[in-house]
């Protein structure tokens, strides 16, 4: 009897040690499961203040910088992780830091999106895919829920899918594609700022990595489909067939895009002339079309195809020089040597000539009305205009003649009557 009661009281005071020993371990859990958290924000928060207040000049602040928004939740995952190997190594139970972890999961998921996207982007983003992804796994009805989705198939020819595919092939397009442009944007920002690279060498490489990008995209979502590309051999001889009749225009255009941007004929900035006289600048140039804006402030969206089989004037090819013509017509009472003069100094004095290259000034015909003079002059930069130089320099040439007594004779004409009229019969006389 004694002996019974002896082993009850020791496996009484082994259950109540475990007891003990297990809502220690509880205890230690749940201080971790809140110091995790906590703590990655106090850090993350303290190297963003840190980071900022650090001048922005080298590659390793800059990336630190634009990686601040995923400190936080990456130092949780990593914090979580040491967290469930510490109690691992012990082979203590763990109930909190899973949830932890996948919180922490969570979290960097959501920070990456508003990264790569804009705001509203990054809305839909979260709400259509990050938020339900999470929550099945937190309540451990993911894999009930790819069970029930491969269930629902749906057989096209010989390719059979199914929702669980159709909807992974549709999340990993979505996403790959908000991450292609944020690198299609990162990357022309970046190049943006080399000042030594043309602006249609930026134009160009940004446009061969976005076709690389969507292609991969379109690849890795097939694949993800379980598609076998050459199931397409058909889907390619239709679109063959549509680029030999109603989308050989956009080829066309695309084509030419491409073959402007490594000829770099056609660059932003550059002052153009097309076959109908409009005249304005090179805004930007994109795949199917150029961005032209008029001198009226009016843009005009020009199909690429244009640049190459027609004639387009470029005022700034090769340089900003342009010439200017300002014809006049003296009378042949006045000085032509003294107009000429006069009409040198007015091109030789405006603020807008080119100092690299001397107007001209010569005797162009002996017309009916007077002597006909013509000055040629050029500008230093076209794009500041032609017009009102030319104005200028008239309106100086009208002052200097009318102070120094040249004259600008009408159109003179004479009539000459050879042969008198008839005189008319008067009133009151007959015959």
């Amino acid at each position: 009897m004694e002996t019974t009661t002896l082993e009850n009281a020791t496996i009484d005071a082994a259950i109540e040690s475990a007891h003990s020993s297990i809502n220690a371990a509880n205890a230690l859990e749940i201080c971790c499961a809140l110091f995790v958290p906590m703590f990655a924000l106090l850090v993350g928060h303290r190297i963003n203040r840190f980071i900022d207040s650090r001048p922005h000049t080298s590659l390793g602040i800059k990336i630190i910088d634009f990686t601040g928004p995923l400190l936080s939740s990456t130092l949780a995952i990593v914090l979580s992780l040491a967290a469930l190997k510490g109690f691992a190594a012990f082979e203590m139970k763990v109930f909190v830091m899973p949830f932890v972890l996948k919180l922490s999961v969570a979290w960097f998921a959501i920070q990456l999106v508003y990264l790569m996207s804009s705001r509203q982007s990054a809305g839909w983003l979260i709400a259509c895919f990050v938020i339900p992804i999470t929550l099945l796994h937190l309540f451990n009805l993911w894999d009930i829920t790819i069970e029930l989705l491969s269930g629902l198939t749906l057989k096209l020819g010989s390719v059979e899918l199914n929702a669980y595919l159709i909807l992974k092939g549709i999340t990993a397009i979505v996403v790959l594609q908000s991450l292609a442009g944020f690198l299609v944007r990162l990357t022309d920002s970046r190049l943006s700022r080399l000042r030594h690279m043309r602006a249609s060498n930026r134009t160009l490489i940004v446009k061969i990595f976005q076709i690389l990008l969507y292609f991969i995209i379109f690849i890795v979502g097939m694949q993800m489909l379980g598609i076998n590309l050459t199931a397409l051999s058909v889907f390619g001889g239709a679109l063959g067939v549509g680029l030999g009749f109603g989308l050989q225009k956009i080829a066309s255009n695309f084509i030419s895009g491409i073959i402007l941007l490594f000829e770099k004929s056609i660059e932003p900035s550059d002052m153009i002339e097309l076959a109908d006289g409009t005249t304005g600048f090179v805004r930007q140039t994109f795949a199917r079309y150029t961005l032209m804006e008029t001198q009226e402030g009016r843009e005009i969206l020009i199909p690429n195809e244009e640049f190459i089989s027609q004639r387009v004037i470029s005022w700034t090819h090769s340089d900003t020089f342009a010439r200017g013509e300002i014809r006049v017509t003296i009378s042949y009472d006045s000085d032509p040597e003294l107009a000429r003069t006069l009409m040198l100094d007015a091109a030789n004095t405006h603020p807008k000539r080119s100092k690299a290259r001397a107007p001209l000034c010569v005797l162009n015909a002996f017309a009916d009305s007077g002597i006909e003079i013509l000055l040629y002059f050029w500008v230093a930069d076209v794009t500041d205009g032609r017009m009102e130089p030319k104005s200028d320099i008239m309106f100086t040439i009208l002052k200097s003649f009318k102070e120094h007594g040249i004259t600008i004779p009408y159109p003179q004409r004479e009539m000459r009557i050879l042969q008198p009229l008839a005189a008319a019969p008067t009133k009151g006389t007959g015959a």
